[in-house]
């Protein structure tokens, strides 16, 4: 069933099995994750994990974050990758942006797509996309939403990574 998540959270895993979060419905966090284990899922079914609140927000640990359907909706500030991250279905913008770096790359693999990329929400740093259909990188900077889009690449194993730099120099 779907949970709301008020405070800061922490996910461990010692057994064999995993910890299947936000499995059916919309669970909601509202402050910082950490994950402890490679053990912690979130959605394999088809549940949603939506980032809310007005807090900044970080994801911690030293695991990949694996989603299958991840929102945005923020009422003020960002959610910070301090890990890496990958979305198997639907990431989905409402308000709030996702901020990632090199090293906290966010992926989005094949077959997924994204949605409601706005001035209002996007990803500000890089995103990789993998697999053989076009893609509309939700990209931007300072408030503003810059796509980039790639046709659809000739393999399933094509990888490609996007973002968009501000630059401050101002050509004509």
């Amino acid at each position: 069933t779907p949970d709301v998540y008020q405070g800061n959270t922490t996910f461990n895993s010692t057994g064999g099995q995993d910890v299947q979060l936000c499995y059916t419905g919309n669970s909601y966090f509202y402050g910082n994750i950490t994950i402890n284990s490679n053990k912690v899922v979130f959605n394999t079914s088809s549940g949603k994990a939506t980032f809310a609140g007005g807090n900044a927000q970080t994801l911690n640990g030293s695991y990949n974050y694996s989603f299958k359907k991840l929102a945005i909706n923020k009422t003020a500030n960002s959610v910070t990758a301090n890990t890496t991250m990958s979305v198997d279905d639907s990431l989905i913008f409402v308000n709030g942006n996702l901020i990632t770096t090199s090293s906290y790359l966010l992926t989005m693999k094949l077959g997924s797509k994204v949605t409601g990329a706005s001035n209002n929400s996007f990803v500000d740093g890089p995103i990789k996309k993998t697999g053989n259909t076009s893609f509309n990188f939700p990209v931007g900077k300072n408030y503003s939403y810059r796509p980039i889009e790639i046709s659809a690449p000739s393999t399933t194993t094509s990888e490609f990574t996007g973002e968009f730099i501000d630059d401050s120099v101002h050509v004509n």
